[in-house]
């Protein structure tokens, strides 16, 4: 009945409609079309670690938090070789024992990803100093990774060091050749040395494959560059509302699809600006670029069923550079759905860890774990482990239109619809077959999840700033307070750091006004848990504390 309930255009969503000049608000309409799939979604959320992640000399307690929040937000995790939080790993050339090689650090990140449950990535960059300088043998130049490559003369070497780190993590079942063709630049030419890198991941392939056949290996991690205007020295054809799309990018995919050896996935990475810095329309609209890529990449040849990695995936706000958080959330939000329907399978946004208040690129998951009180979930937290939660690999994602249009985005799978606002102000949504209208706050991210046969009120979810918990920490009883959700039952239940659950508490709500619960805490031990409360659909969660 699902179907037949949020196709049919309700008498009473239409003739508020016609009134749409006797309230302040903007009014939009939306239809949610559960007869007509638009893809069956092969996303993974992710991210990649950088320099500063859950690190052993941060905070205790706040990498605690932050441990939890990573587990229930991410599937795949991504860690370098060499750099961006790992040390060089074979600084000496000489030294050709590989268990006398430098792995403490990476060893911790791999640990970490263990120990939070993720997929491990390993993204095959940076490379030894030697590898490019040989008269830096057993020095590590630092400043380097960020623009050296191997010469031609030690590739051989490079895919010996990538086989010695598959051997060594032989759980790790997914490698990134390189990072962004670091190094592979042709000055000459004015273009990216795509030969080199194709000569060089193919011996890398062919070194990961002999360790395990199963191993997926995917490249080429090329930055999708796109510029303001079209008149620059390379132009493409692929062109939107955001920009040009550099013709030197798409040539680096069309030869490496040609001649590589083989690959088991295609990895992009970049962000919805343009690499001159300007703006030609607002960060919501420009992640028009995320869909069009993937477009372009499934007509060529060899491109044409190959999963697809955004590696590094940024959203950001646009000309105004705004730290708002509610409005990164927003575009952040609004990107995943266009990235998420466009069919990318692996989309990793960079360094989770966030600054105090949870700036990163531009958003974390967490705060930061070097802080007193760190570790604590950030606004985009919410937002991807929901995406992850509902949106994930195998759901069923179906036909969405709004009218008028750019005002929100909406996205609906068959276990739940994500509704978000562009502006700056409330708007109020319509959606065709429900009985009662939600109302968006400025930016506001909102998922229903639940029964859709109810004619009931869909603006059944709490959000942050509706749900509040204290004290935190707590000893023998934890108060919390919900504020507009709808009368119904609410499930209360607490996890330990494993998963158990170990306290489930039930409680009938009255009211639609406020909610005040106290919950007798004695019987759980001390330690950190994660709070999940919910009634039909999945509402909040956040890490809590006994003392």
């Amino acid at each position: 009945m699902k179907t037949q309930f949020l196709i049919i255009n309700t008498l009473i969503a239409f003739a508020i409609q016609l009134n749409t000049g006797l309230g302040q608000n903007k009014i939009v309409d939306v239809n949610i079309d559960f007869q007509n799939a638009l893809l069956t979604s092969s996303y993974r959320a992710g991210a990649t670690h950088t320099q500063y992640s859950i690190d052993s000399w941060e905070n205790v307690q706040a990498n605690i938090n932050a441990k939890l929040l990573l587990d229930s937000s991410c599937y795949y995790q991504n860690q370098h070789i060499m750099g961006w939080g790992a040390d060089d790993p074979w600084p000496d050339s000489t030294v050709t024992n590989s268990e006398n090689w430098y792995w403490q650090s990476l060893d911790n990140r791999i640990n970490l990803i263990r120990e939070t449950k993720g997929v491990a990535v390993i993204t095959l960059c940076a490379c030894p100093t030697w590898m490019h300088t040989p008269s830096m043998n057993g020095q590590t130049d630092w400043n380097a990774i960020g623009s050296k490559a191997p010469t031609p003369v030690h590739y051989d070497d490079f895919a010996h060091l990538c086989a010695v780190v598959a051997r060594r993590y032989p759980d790790v079942l997914y490698f990134q050749v390189w990072n962004e063709l670091k190094g592979f630049y042709k000055t000459s030419g004015n273009r990216w040395d795509y030969e080199n890198y194709t000569r060089m991941y193919n011996m890398v392939y062919d070194s990961l494959k002999a360790v395990n056949p199963k191993i997926s290996v995917g490249g080429p991690y090329v930055v999708m560059d796109s510029w303001s205007t079209n008149a620059i020295s390379n132009p493409s054809n692929l062109q939107g509302v955001y920009g040009t799309i550099d013709q030197r990018a798409l040539d680096v995919i069309k030869y490496w699809l040609q001649n590589k050896k083989g690959a088991d996935f295609i990895t992009v990475d970049g962000g919805n600006d343009n690499k001159d810095g300007i703006w030609i329309t607002d960060g919501f609209q420009a992640s028009q670029k995320f869909s069009d890529v993937i477009n372009w990449i499934r007509q060529q040849p060899g491109g044409e069923s190959l999963p697809v990695w955004w590696a590094e995936w940024y959203a950001w706000t646009g000309a105004s550079g705004s730290k708002d958080s509610d409005l990164i959330n927003a575009i952040m939000a609004d990107g995943m759905v266009k990235t998420i329907t466009a069919g990318y399978s692996n989309i990793m946004i960079w360094q989770p860890q966030g600054d105090a208040q949870g700036l990163s690129f531009p958003m974390g998951l967490w705060t930061d774990t070097n802080n007193i009180g760190g570790g604590q979930p950030t606004l985009y937290y919410y937002t991807q482990k929901g995406l992850r939660d509902f949106f994930s690999n195998g759901a069923k994602i179906y036909k969405t239109s709004s009218s008028p249009d750019n005002i929100i985005s909406v996205m609906a799978s068959d276990k739940a619809i994500v509704v978000i606002n562009h502006l700056n102000e409330q708007v109020k949504v319509y959606i065709h077959g429900m009985a009662q209208p939600l109302s968006l706050n400025p930016y506001d991210v909102r998922f229903l999840s639940g029964n859709f046969d109810l004619a009931t009120s869909i603006e059944n979810n709490i959000k942050a700033g509706h749900f509040f918990v204290y004290p935190n920490p707590f000893t023998d009883h934890l108060n919390i307070e919900i504020r507009q959700i709808n009368p119904e039952l609410m499930n209360i239940d607490f996890y330990n750091l494993v998963g158990v659950k170990v306290l489930s508490k039930e409680y009938n709500c009255n009211s639609n006004q406020m909610i005040s619960i106290s919950v007798n805490t004695r019987d759980i031990v001390k330690g950190t848990y994660l709070l999940d409360v919910h009634n039909h659909a999945n509402l909040f969660n956040t890490v809590i504390i006994k003392n």
